[in-house]
């Protein structure tokens, strides 16, 4: 009803907000090392079910222990082939021996690349007989053959390919038999297999075309079936699963050089937790696994793996090359970052490099893909997902050595380097360079995913919304040039191009090479010629796939890259100029017949054949979307562009076509932001916000006081100003945050006395809370414990910390027992950040230490008995456990007998060793964790905070959250505090994301957070957000008071602007502030060191990201008119602010209660202190669904200006429109004073009033025009804008002041009222059906709209109406200047127009009309002088309105309505005659005219004995009497619009 077309309420899925819509496939790893206390490959690649055998053409072989088809004159053979080689002779199965003369039968590969069948007999070959089909190479496939002593047939993949009349054979031979070559006589080999072999079974029959086919779609779960038919008919079988065996046990082979899967060999290699399970663990100096090289051959090829480290050093990662790194493919760590070599051994390629640090001494996911070996090709590297390093290669690669290694290089053959220093895990090798979806999915691996030997591979390449330019995938980013993506698409937004400049380009490939589909939307807005929508490659050279619109149709080419249309087809049918259409390309990647088709509307329009095959595409880059390469750019709308990597089915584009719009997540949007007005009062007071605020913005509104900002993050009191550089202060200002608001102090100007403020409050709340110490008094005392915890009885304990800085002494963490007797035990950090055990006066200390400013996990565990042996002891630290040194000190005392004592934050639960920092979620066990307990307690969601039994099952007696309270959930050992400081942010707030360490308050569904961090003054380091990709980010040095506030925006035209809030430069005069930012991270750029990463200094960061029908951060361009740009937002903005780009401007904020109604005009401005002002000439209105501006303000609206915008909503309006509430006729007496007219029922849009008595004109006021602004129905006259006339729409009714015609004087009036949309507000929408955006308030459920739209002075334009349905009568009016009104109507066509103002005849012509029908969705103008106009639209309602017309009989007959007349609007179409109006208030017959301003005492003209308003329901009537020219003369056009009573 705001906007969204086609929105999904109930349980039907939606889709619009899921980028992978379609089922994708799965990829293969070659091979897959997880290291679960070893180095063996489990990918199970090597053959067509799981393992199968690679042959390498040169020595590999398995011989047969005896003959399988000894004795047998009819026999079949079936086997999966997956050939490297198919340019010589090479056997794959032969049972052909010279010993007793050559005899038997060979399958062997052709000279020609066929499968052929050898036959043999006394001594020669008698017989060859080959496939028709060429084999394929490094493809599997299926091979069959049935033998018969005279006939041989062939299949291929499932289906007959060749048969055969031959020569007898002889099988009953003795000698050598064997898979992968032949023996030409004895010890002679020859004819080597290169390739790979699987499932080979041998029959005693003839098999039949059906048990081929059951054979051709084997699954797993029969491969080790030997009788796989059902019968006895199978006497061999071999499935290659690591052994050359027969499922039968009768023909076991013996192996020569067969590989069957890449297991490793491991030298001084352990084993530890890893990132999933275990991992492998190399010490840096001697530690290495080598294997079989995976990528033996060369071509494309992928590494992936999981590392942590600390090392600075030259590590290698994965290598399959030797030489000093420089052959083969190589990722390897070095200066922290991820590199990558590649080369052919005299020679290398280095690069890509990553900027990213690897060496975090967390677990980080690298991956380095290589599109091919060939000069030109693509290297990439990616850490944690995305993508970090490309390059393109200048030198062959080839494997030289053929070796493989993980942890170590292989260099010259002699010996291994470059070692590496930490763990490796989860180590995957694939011969194909991955997608960036397919790197997503190993990135986003569980460990139930990582025990499999495939990856998912998503279908979907690439997605793109088009509320901006950004891929959802996050792999194919675009740049948008002049594209307005502030319009309503088929689903939300759309991209709206203008035909001449309008693109977004990718300068990567995105249509994947081989079998591709796309889908999207697309409405041409009027166009009829020639346009590509969208396409890869260079439009004058016709390259690559593309979908174009041509002579009102679809169609696609794909061409290699010749000047001609060569390679494409164009639908024969026509498709509307002005609506939506669901258009789908799909190729199968070959120049096959019909290889591609395009489907519209989910039907097949033309299908077609591309003059190139797949190969001649894999290097055209140029994505575009509107345009391809600068020519013949798209006009009109585009929506829903996804791209996949394979061909969709009809099914699938039926799916796509009937694809459901998401509801937005968020319905009530003042839950997350809301404006509060509030005046000061000097004292101490709570502001209520109806939600807990995370975030406040305070400004006074009288006076010019400086903007205040304060955060939960950083704490209630402490504050910042937007409108100065100036540093963070501390002040009893804003003193808390509240469950429903926030607490004000009297200190600041933010409370003063009878002065009045706005308070603008946003919400993201802290994930979880923690328990500040403050290192001299603060603890917490717990009660005796269970029995459990003391002695000799098992027990751990798991506690988050957070210290900020080196201590000078120990700090307690936790601590039970009486240390005066020595019968006590303590857990603490130490000087150097260690951790420390301390048993009766004995101390173990890890070798391992925490980190400052981050939160670490950590977990002590005894599993009783001797209290002097460390490994009873264990501690874990962030999950991993750690290494206790030897012990030091004497245990002196006896072992703890006391549960008494225990403390947090202190030892003794007296006063030593007093804990300085943070303290979260203390959790005390009854028992020894496992690992995987350990494991879970680092994963803890914040759901499970206020769980006790958390891991379950593990035995936890005690639980302490440390949020709000120092409560135990158990209940029964609730501590006492003393001087700590709760409600601080918990260690779910720690991010990592980045190589600073953040705190981060996020609430991602409604795209905002709040980012606490210290700066390095690093270039290029990253800082976690916890977002999502932003839109918007304000980033403020809390230490430095000379540092501006540094805005950055993703709307910017290069990734180097910067704005600065407290100024009001443009984006380009200071640069360079920012540098990448993406999902988890921004960077800070080159120049941002003081505002955003000086060393030492305290950040903090807003960031805002867009979120559908709540937020949006957008952009436009200014059209410098009155007539402002209309923006779409897809909802009703609240708040907004606004700044320029291209020049220098202030940040300009409007609100929705400073103004609650049309125009706003109250201004704050970020960047000033001044107080609010208000101003006429700025006006602003806020829509239904966006906004626009009303004057020509170079802040908002100079012509050609750049402008930023951030907007959030209002909560919507969610009544829904009914014919009961859209129309009414109200009669009242003038009071020539302000009167309130009631009893409507609803809150009108559109209000006509007449004087019934006196010869006053007809007055018309609606809600887009704004009160107070007539025009009348019997004038020309241009739009007055009064005072004291139309004062307000009311909820049930309206205000009339002295100023209207209507209530002026004395005497009776009437007033007709309609209602458009259905908002309890008044406001109306933007629409952007037409070529020219209009203001809509449209009642499609009565038939009703109202449309504001401005004319430009050109021939033709079309307008959105909003009414879904075609208009029948539209009444316009220019308003701008003095003009007629023009009506149209259904029934005398597009080339006719009739004047409301005026008894003439209709005038026939092009004219207004442009002779062009409406439409459901616009109508079309032409000749219309230039200016604003307002339109009101009629369409027929069955039972409740009715545009039609009737012939004149001049005697009595009835006009049938099919309801109760309530009101009715005639006029005779071909004569001269008025208008006139009749209604069921006033006296039945009397008319009023709004060509006249005829009024009487009577009340109008007297037609009573002429005409009458007849009969209820479906009876109802307009009922003639008799003859009159106005109304009824035999053989005359009336037309009329009638409503419902």
């Amino acid at each position: 009803m705001l906007g969204k077309k086609i929105i999904n309420t109930g349980s039907v899925a939606c889709t619009t907000d899921t980028t992978q819509i379609l089922d994708g496939g799965t990829t293969q790893s070659t091979a897959l090392y997880r290291f679960e206390d070893n180095a063996n490959d489990t990918a199970s690649s090597t053959g067509k079910f799981n393992k199968g055998g690679i042959f390498n053409g040169t020595s590999s072989r398995i011989n047969l222990s005896n003959n399988p088809i000894n004795g047998l004159s009819s026999v079949s053979f079936s086997f999966w082939l997956k050939p490297s080689d198919i340019a010589r002779n090479q056997y794959v199965l032969s049972f052909i021996n010279s010993v007793g003369g050559w005899n038997g039968l060979g399958v062997r590969i052709s000279t020609s690349g066929k499968i052929q069948l050898v036959r043999a007999n006394n001594g020669a070959v008698t017989s060859t007989e080959n496939s028709t089909t060429s084999l394929s190479l490094n493809v599997w496939q299926h091979i069959a053959f049935t033998v018969q002593q005279s006939s041989t047939v062939i299949y291929i993949n499932g289906s007959e390919d060749g048969t055969f009349s031959n020569t007898p054979f002889t099988t009953n031979n003795t000698g050598s038999f064997d898979i992968g070559m032949n023996e030409y006589s004895p010890g002679v080999t020859q004819a080597y297999t290169d390739g790979s072999i699987d499932q080979v079974r041998i029959f005693n029959k003839v098999i039949s075309a059906s048990e081929v086919t059951t054979l051709y779609n084997e699954t797993t779960t029969t491969v080790n079936t030997l009788q796989v038919l059902g019968d006895t008919s199978c006497v061999a079988a071999y499935t290659f699963e690591g052994n050359a065996n027969d499922l039968s046990t009768n023909y076991n082979g013996t192996a020569s050089n067969v590989i069957y899967d890449y297991n490793g060999t491991a030298s001084n290699v352990t084993y530890a937790t890893g990132k999933f399970d275990k991992a492998a663990v190399f010490n840096g100096s001697s530690s290495y696994i080598s294997a079989d090289n995976p990528n033996s051959g060369g071509g494309a090829r992928s590494f992936s793996a999981w590392i942590k480290t600390t090392s600075t050093g030259f590590q290698s990662i994965i290598t399959n090359g030797g030489a000093s790194h420089a052959s083969g493919l190589n990722m390897f760590v070095y200066n922290n970052k991820l590199y990558s070599t590649s080369g052919k051994g005299n020679g290398e390629n280095y690069g890509p490099t990553s900027s990213a640090d690897v060496n975090t001494g967390d677990w980080v996911h690298c991956a380095l893909t290589m599109s091919g070996t060939a000069i030109g090709s693509t290297l990439k590297t990616y850490v944690n997902g995305t993508l970090d390093g490309t390059h393109t290669t200048t030198i062959l690669i080839t494997d030289t050595y053929d070796a493989f290694r993980i942890g170590g290089r292989y260099v010259n053959g002699s010996y291994v380097a470059a070692w590496f220093n930490g763990s490796i895990d989860q180590v995957r090798i694939f011969n194909k360079a991955l997608s960036p979806g397919e790197i997503n999915s190993l990135y986003n691996e569980t460990t139930t995913t990582a025990a499999l030997g495939t990856i998912s591979n998503p279908s979907t390449v690439a997605y793109y919304k088009m509320q901006d330019a950004t891929d959802e995938t996050g792999s194919y980013n675009g740049t948008a040039t002049n594209v307005d993506f502030n319009v309503q698409g088929k689903y939300g937004f759309a991209g709206k191009f203008n035909g001449s400049s309008s693109k977004i380009e990718v300068s990567n490939q995105v249509i994947p090479n081989g079998a591709t589909s796309i889908s999207f939307w697309y409405n041409p807005q009027g166009s009829t010629g020639t346009e590509y929508i969208l396409g890869q490659g260079v439009a004058t050279a016709s390259k690559g796939p593309t979908v174009y619109w041509h002579s009102q149709s679809f169609g696609a080419l794909v061409a290699k890259g010749t000047s001609s249309l060569a390679g494409s087809a164009t639908g024969s049918t026509t498709y509307s100029t002005t609506a939506f259409h669901h258009v789908v390309f799909t190729w199968d990647g070959t120049s096959n017949s019909n290889a591609f088709k395009v489907y519209v509307n989910g039907s097949l329009l033309v299908q077609g054949t591309s003059d190139t095959s797949s190969s001649s595409i894999g290097s055209y880059t140029n994505f575009a979307i509107g345009g391809l390469n600068g020519s013949t750019f798209a006009e009109g709308r585009i929506d829903q562009v996804r791209i996949f990597n394979k061909v969709i089915s009809a099914d699938e584009v039926t799916k796509l076509y009937n694809e459901i719009q998401c509801a937005d997540t968020i319905t009530t949007p003042e839950n997350y932001f809301n404006t509060v007005l509030y005046t000061g009062n000097a004292t101490s007071r709570s502001i209520t916000t109806t939600f807990q605020p995370d975030f406040v913005w305070l400004k006074s509104r009288g006076s010019n006081r400086n903007h205040r900002v304060f955060d939960s993050v950083r704490g209630a009191t402490k504050g910042l100003y937007s409108d100065l550089a100036n540093a963070e202060y501390t002040e009893n200002s804003l003193t808390a945050f509240n469950a429903n608001g926030f607490t004000l102090g009297t200190a600041g100007n933010q409370n003063v006395s009878s002065e009045d403020y706005v308070s603008w409050n946003w919400k993201a709340p802290l994930a979880n809370l923690s328990t500040a110490f403050n290192g001299s008094s603060s603890k917490i005392v717990l009660p005796t414990l269970s029995s459990d915890f003391v002695g000799a009885n098992s027990r751990s304990v798991s506690a988050w910390v957070k210290i900020t800085s080196t201590p000078s002494g120990s700090l307690c963490i936790f601590n039970s027992g009486n240390a005066a007797t020595l019968q006590s035990f303590g857990y603490f950090v130490g000087t150097s950040k260690e951790i420390i055990i301390s048993y009766y006066n004995k101390n173990w200390v890890t070798s391992e230490t925490i980190s400052l400013g981050n939160w670490n996990h950590i977990v002590f565990t005894y599993n009783g008995g001797a209290v002097e042996t460390s490994s009873n002891s264990k501690v874990y630290i962030n999950g991993t456990l750690a290494t206790l040194g030897s012990a030091t000190g004497s245990a002196t005392g006896s072992a703890n007998t006391s549960n008494a004592n225990h403390a947090i934050g202190v030892y003794n639960a007296t006063s030593q060793y007093f804990f300085n920092g943070s303290i979260g979620q203390v959790r005390i066990f009854n028992d020894v964790l496992t690992t995987s307990e350990i494991s879970d307690l680092y994963a803890e969601p914040a759901a499970s905070n206020n769980t006790l039994n958390y891991p379950a099952g593990a035995g936890c007696v005690a639980s302490y959250p440390l949020q709000t309270n120092a409560v135990d959930l158990s209940g029964n050992y609730s501590g006492t505090d003393s001087n700590v400081t709760f409600s601080q942010p918990g260690y779910l707030t720690g991010n990592t994301d980045g190589t600073i360490a953040s705190s981060v308050a996020a609430n991602a569904e409604a795209g905002f957070s709040i980012v606490s961090y210290t700066g390095t003054s690093t270039i290029g380091d990253t800082i976690g957000h916890g977002l999502g990709t932003p839109d918007l980010i304000i980033v403020k040095n809390r230490d430095n008071s000379s540092a501006s506030w540094a805005v950055w925006s993703s709307t910017f035209s290069a990734a180097s602007e910067t704005l600065f809030l407290d100024l009001t430069s443009p984006s380009n005069q200071y640069i360079n502030r920012f540098g990448t930012v993406n999902s988890t991270t921004f960077q800070a750029g080159s120049s941002g060191g003081t505002e955003v990463n000086a060393s030492g200094n305290k950040f903090v960061a807003y960031i805002f990201k867009s979120v559908a029908g709540y937020q949006r951060i957008g952009s436009y361009v200014g059209n410098g008119s009155t007539n402002g740009p209309s923006v779409y937002t897809g909802f009703e903005p609240a708040w907004i602010m606004i700044k320029r780009t291209d020049a220098a401007g202030a940040w300009n904020i409007f609100d929705n209660k400073r103004n609650s109604t049309n125009p706003r005009n109250s201004i704050l401005q970020a960047d000033k202190s001044d107080q609010e002002y208000t101003n006429t000439n700025y006006n602003i209105n806020f829509y239904a669904n966006g906004f626009q501006f009303l004057n020509s303000t170079a802040d908002w609206n100079a012509s050609n200006g750049k402008y930023i915008f951030m907007a959030i909503a209002a909560n919507p309006d969610t009544t829904a429109p009914t014919e009961a509430n859209s129309f009414k006729t109200k009669i009242f007496s003038a009071n020539n004073s302000s009167q309130s007219i009631t009893g409507l029922g609803f809150k009108p849009d559109f209000v006509w009033t007449k004087s019934r008595t006196n010869a006053y004109n007809h007055s018309i006021y609606d809600s887009i025009r704004g009160v107070n602004k007539l025009i009348q129905a019997n004038t020309t006259n241009v739009q007055s804008s009064l005072s004291n006339a139309f004062n307000s729409f009311d909820s049930d009714g309206f205000t009339l002041g002295s100023g209207d015609n209507s209530n002026s004087g004395s005497g009776n009036s009437v007033a007709w009222a309609w209602k458009g949309l259905d908002h309890d507000r008044n406001l109306s929408s933007i629409n952007t059906d037409g070529s020219i955006p209009s203001i809509v308030s449209a009642n499609p459920a009565a038939g009703f709209s109202i449309v504001s739209l401005d004319k430009p002075n050109t021939n033709t334009d079309t307008y959105g109406h909003g009414l879904s349905s075609v208009p029948e009568m539209i009444i316009l009016k220019r308003t701008a200047s003095s003009d007629d009104w023009h009506v149209y109507h259904k029934d005398l066509g597009n080339t006719v127009r009739i004047s409301l103002n005026s008894n003439a005849a209709k005038v026939t012509g092009t004219g207004v009309w442009a002779s062009t029908t409406p439409t459901a969705s616009l109508f079309t103008l032409q000749n219309q002088t230039g200016g604003a106009h307002i339109a009101y639209c009629f369409h027929s309602v069955a039972g409740y309105s009715k545009v039609a017309y009737y012939t004149g009989t001049g005697s009595a007959f009835n006009v049938t309505l099919g309801f109760t007349p309530g009101w009715v609007l005639i006029k005779r179409a071909d004569g001269v005659g008025s208008w006139t109006i009749f209604d069921n208030q006033r006296s039945n017959g009397f008319g009023l005219s709004p060509d006249d301003n005829y009024g009487s005492a009577s009340g109008g003209y007297d037609y009573s004995s002429i005409i009458q308003l007849s009969g209820t329901g479906a009876a109802g009537k307009i009922e003639h009497l008799g003859a009159s020219a106005t109304l009824n003369t035999a053989g005359n056009k009336y037309i009329y619009l009638a409503f419902s009573a």
